[in-house]
């Protein structure tokens, strides 16, 4: 005990007395917790919303970098793809139209196989530029997601923006979306070879 706490009256002695034995028996967390709040929902100057939306930020740049890395590689297969498809249908096509040598009208029409040639290779390019405007999409929508989740406002407002966004995003269910266009592309490339294989049959 010091001299001036020797010198005090009693009651007032014993009163700091009893405060500092309280505080001694006070448990280390809650002496942590004596003179802060948590923060709320609503305030602006909390530092939970500057956290929320540089981490946001982040993870939206790694899926639109992911995104786009996909689509990129499905338009350009989809194009390629396309085009093979077309080169073939302008030459298949062909079989299709009357025999014109011998001057003879030909009342048959083309024979069957010629048709469901055509059909199939018709389908399978239809497929395959649906494909590729999904693709197409898909990049268009994550330059809108980027404009719009993170505008130049304060942390708040881009944390609420964002999370109304990526609700909407997980709704949506865009990686399914991004395996339908991977999806479509099989089928297409399916459906080239059995048109491919009925024809060299025919031949």
């Amino acid at each position: 005990m010091s001299d001036i706490e020797a010198q005090a009256p009693g009651p007032v002695r014993n009163l700091r007395q009893k405060k500092s034995r309280r505080k001694l028996r006070r448990p280390s967390w809650q002496l942590d917790r004596v003179d802060t709040k948590p923060p709320k929902y609503g305030d602006t100057s909390a530092t939970h919303w500057k956290l929320y939306a540089s981490e946001s930020e982040i993870n939206d740049m790694n899926l639109v970098k992911s995104l786009m890395g996909n689509t990129s590689s499905m338009v350009l297969l989809n194009s390629l793809f396309s085009s093979i498809v077309a080169s073939f249908i302008i030459e298949i096509y062909k079989t299709l139209l009357p025999a014109s040598g011998n001057g003879q009208q030909t009342t048959s029409g083309p024979p069957s196989i010629a048709i469901r040639i055509n059909i199939v290779l018709f389908l399978s390019l239809f497929l395959s530029i649906m494909s590729a405007v999904a693709c197409a999409l898909i990049q268009q929508w994550c330059n809108e997601y980027l404009k719009f989740a993170h505008p130049r406002a304060a942390p708040h407002d881009r944390g609420r923006v964002r999370t109304y966004l990526f609700q909407g995003l997980r709704q949506f269910q865009m990686r399914r979306f991004l395996y339908g266009t991977h999806v479509l592309l099989h089928i297409s490339v399916f459906l080239f070879f059995w048109a491919l294989s009925d024809f060299f049959y025919t031949v």
